[in-house]
């Protein structure tokens, strides 16, 4: 019983991480796509940026589109980071569970 349900909460957990990893790779190849377009439009053709209000809007588009990369390179550190200190603490508390000494307490798992 428990078995299958930790096998059912694994199947669920992997596809959610398949999701958020697509999504996350998603973004961030279309925020690449973007600013390659906007430095390609302003380099290539300068008449684009002659009026103030375009110029503006250029720039906008430019800064949300880095903070947009930004963002999404983040988030995929930070996830990368916490699910490899997850899987080292399983580790380490399998690996202790099978001597004499575990860390788990009281649910927590300290790394």
């Amino acid at each position: 019983m428990f078995r299958r349900r930790h096998q059912t909460l694994s199947r669920a957990v992997s596809k959610v991480d398949e999701f958020i990893r697509l999504s996350n790779v998603a973004g961030f190849v279309c925020h690449i796509v973007n600013i390659i377009l906007l430095l390609y439009s302003v380099i290539f053709h300068p008449e684009s940026t002659k009026a103030v209000m375009s110029a503006l809007s250029f720039v906008n588009w430019l800064w949300a589109n880095i903070n947009g990369l930004l963002f999404s390179a983040s988030a995929g550190i930070i996830v990368n980071h916490m699910v490899r200190n997850y899987v080292l603490c399983i580790a380490r508390v399998y690996n202790t569970t099978r001597g004499t000494i575990s860390y788990q307490v009281n649910g927590y798992i300290p790394c």
